[in-house]
């Protein structure tokens, strides 16, 4: 009985030191996860003699800054008389195209000698 009362008045007392101690409470994190604003860039300024012998030297002061032109993939131009597409063995109703080897056009329903479009290069062909 003395072991259930020591340990009870134990268990009691650190209840209530524990609920004394005042704890500060926590921020909340904001909605969404939002970081807060970088600062501002600081610009500098340059005496105003830098900017005279800049405006002698305009060329100087203002690089011309040349873009690379984007890569382009050769096509040859349209002709007069469009190529025949190639037949493909195994798969009838399928052409090849001849402007862009290796990818199949579906022609079935077609009749042989009918101008179709090249669905991959925008050209003219006909259905053999």
């Amino acid at each position: 009985m003395k072991n259930l009362t020591l340990s009870a008045t134990i268990i009691a007392a650190s209840m209530l030191f524990s609920a004394c101690d005042p704890q500060p409470p926590r921020k909340k994190p904001a909605a969404g996860g939002m970081r807060e604003p970088a600062p501002e860039p600081v610009v500098e300024t340059k005496p105003k003699k830098e900017k005279k012998e800049e405006e002698a030297n305009p060329a100087e002061a203002n690089p011309v800054i040349e873009t690379p032109k984007p890569e382009t993939k050769h096509v040859p131009p349209p002709t007069q008389n469009p190529e025949y597409g190639k037949k493909t063995e195994g798969k009838p109703g399928f052409i090849e195209s001849p402007y862009s080897p290796g990818k199949l056009i579906d022609v079935r329903g077609l009749p042989p000698g009918t101008e179709i479009e090249c669905p991959y290069t925008r050209r003219p062909l006909l259905v053999p």
